[in-house]
């Protein structure tokens, strides 16, 4: 009698393990959720809204602090572009992984009935063997009346599926400017996949840990996380400034 009541509670012992661990699986599903709101020290608020396959359809900014101030942008999908309607509206390019090619986006000049133009491109170069990112480089054209000029280039590297350096260089004032990165190895970017879906661009896969410009300044990160294991908390300190950005997730 005693070795059939053992015997059922190592079956029932099992049985709750498995459970609990078909639990844990089902709340780290990180895909299954999406942003739904961030908010900026506690004043700025983001709040995104998805169509029905999840792509971002609105954003709506308000501040916190004071009705009045609010804006919302507008994502229109059409192939493989999309247009992106907020107060510098632009058209945006997309090749076969959903990343950006090039966009247009008209600035305002001195003359309001023709504004210049700003082009953008970028070329990506991956790896052979793992499809994996290894250089970004961007172009920034200027178009107006007067002509066009390439203004300024960014050059991405990648190591490991991390940004680890940008170089900027911008050609008509002489300036370039360097900035390299260092992550937490052991925490992957849970804003990987709302990067691409807001920006059209590949973030990297680690979180960030330190970022520092060529003038020696250096931006630390740090985050908090929730139940779920998804980042609900992200605080930026550069100098004595300090900004805090508190991330709240949806399902799908």
């Amino acid at each position: 009698m005693k070795k059939v009541i053992l015997v059922c509670c190592v079956l029932f012992w099992f049985g709750c393990k498995k459970e609990a661990e078909n639990s844990t699986q089902e709340k780290i599903n990180k895909d299954d959720y999406l942003v739904e709101k961030i908010v900026l020290n506690d004043v700025h608020s983001r709040e995104y809204f998805y169509d029905s396959i999840n792509r971002i359809k609105t954003i709506k900014y308000s501040s916190l602090s004071d009705s009045t101030k609010k804006s919302t942008i507008e994502y229109s999908y059409d192939s493989n572009t999309v247009f992106i309607n907020d107060n510098q509206p632009r058209l945006c390019y997309l090749n076969k992984k959903g990343l950006i090619d090039s966009f247009y986006m008209k600035v305002q000049n001195n003359s309001k009935d023709d504004p210049d133009l700003v082009k953008s491109t970028r070329v990506y170069y991956f790896y052979d063997v793992d499809d994996m990112l290894q250089e970004e480089r961007i172009n920034y054209i200027y178009e107006s009346k007067f002509g066009k000029s390439i203004y300024a280039g960014s050059s991405f590297y990648y190591e490991n599926q991390n940004r680890n350096l940008i170089l900027t260089n911008q050609i008509d004032v002489d300036y370039k400017r360097t900035t390299n990165y260092t992550y937490y190895l052991d925490k992957k970017n849970d804003l990987l996949e709302f990067d691409k879906l807001m920006k059209f661009v590949k973030s990297s896969y680690n979180l960030v840990k330190t970022e520092t410009s060529s003038s020696n300044s250096t931006i630390t990160y740090d985050y908090i996380f929730n139940d779920l294991g998804l980042v609900c908390e992200i605080t930026k300190k550069y100098g004595t400034r300090v900004d805090v950005s508190k991330i709240f997730w949806r399902r799908k």
